[in-house]
């Protein structure tokens, strides 16, 4: 979703007199897309106290999106326990990203509680099962899963192979990436993508094998994007301060930033959990001024204030 029409759609939404489920489930899910997380959970909230006969699965799901975004198991935990209260868990996206939020917050029984709860999870249950495992440290015990979902007769898909070899990413496994990565067009019918040789860049490159992901770059079928760069760039500046000062955000942020910048949430809710467990906060530059009797505020990079647009054509 655009900017634009994601304003277009908040006007036409405060034009009804009296939303239904679908509409505020449309905007809290708006607001997710457009990386106002914050916003969403907000919105729920008010909707919650207000009216919460109107909200659906839909719209639990969503916020379960976004709480584990921003790591935040808490809210997460809470809502979860609403949900059920209302039988509003039941479908399977939903419960495949309950999973997701829980393993971002290292609640790994809740993990596997949600996951044997399902009657017949699908691809992305299993995906999501897999890389909450890989996420909590477990690798051999993810690998093994995708060996049991495989050998249960569910195919893999393109998102599988990326929880795969994060997985192998973030063990050192750099032999059996590579085996995963050579395997998935012959043996499982999953043509590799773009994405996928990004994996292996990040392989390498947190391996500290430095030249073979110069010479992977340069050899594979895709040619290099930004985030090939960015896989081997991050691992060295980001890895490189948190060694010199483990206590500098900087060493954070900076893989954080460039993970929201391409919508690799997992790997952003990583730095996210890794900086929570230090208990540092990042200060963004903000700016504030007072018109018409109400505060707009400004973050450095920030683009989702309303008028972003006229703002910016003004300042030309």
């Amino acid at each position: 979703m655009y900017s634009n029409s994601f304003e277009s759609a908040l006007r036409a939404f405060e034009k009804i007199s009296e939303p239904n489920d679908v509409s505020w489930s449309a905007i809290i899910s708006g607001y997710c897309q457009m990386s106002q997380f914050e916003e969403a959970i907000k919105t729920f909230k008010s909707l919650r106290s207000k009216n919460a006969a109107i909200l659906n699965s839909f719209t639990y799901t969503s916020i379960f999106q976004a709480c584990y975004v921003l790591a935040d198991c808490n809210i997460g935990g809470q809502v979860h326990g609403d949900a059920i209260k209302r039988s509003l868990v039941g479908s399977q996206y939903g419960e495949s990203t309950l999973i997701t939020m829980y393993s971002k917050c290292g609640c790994l029984d809740d993990v596997c509680a949600v996951f044997k709860s399902m009657n017949n999870p699908d691809i992305v249950a299993w995906t999501a099962f897999i890389s909450g495992h890989a996420y909590y440290g477990n690798a051999s015990e993810a690998l093994r899963l995708f060996e049991e979902m495989v050998s249960c007769g569910m195919k893999p898909n393109s998102v599988t192979f990326i929880a795969v070899l994060t997985t192998c990413s973030h063990a050192g496994m750099i032999e059996q990436g590579k085996r995963y990565l050579d395997t998935m067009l012959p043996k499982y019918n999953v043509a590799p993508t773009i994405d996928h040789y990004d994996c292996m860049i990040d392989i390498y490159s947190r391996a500290g094998l430095l030249d073979e992901a110069l010479k992977f770059m340069k050899n594979m079928p895709f040619e290099s994007d930004a985030m090939s760069w960015k896989c081997f760039l991050r691992e060295i500046a980001g890895e490189e301060l948190r060694q010199l000062d483990p206590e500098d955000t900087a060493g954070y942020v900076l893989p954080f930033n460039l993970y929201t910048q391409a919508r690799r949430w997992e790997e952003a809710a990583e730095m996210m959990k890794l900086m929570n467990d230090k208990m540092l906060k990042k200060e963004l530059s903000c700016s504030w001024i007072r018109e018409k009797g109400k505060i707009h505020r400004f973050i450095v990079g920030d683009k989702h204030h309303p008028q972003t647009q006229e703002i910016y054509e003004k300042l030309k």
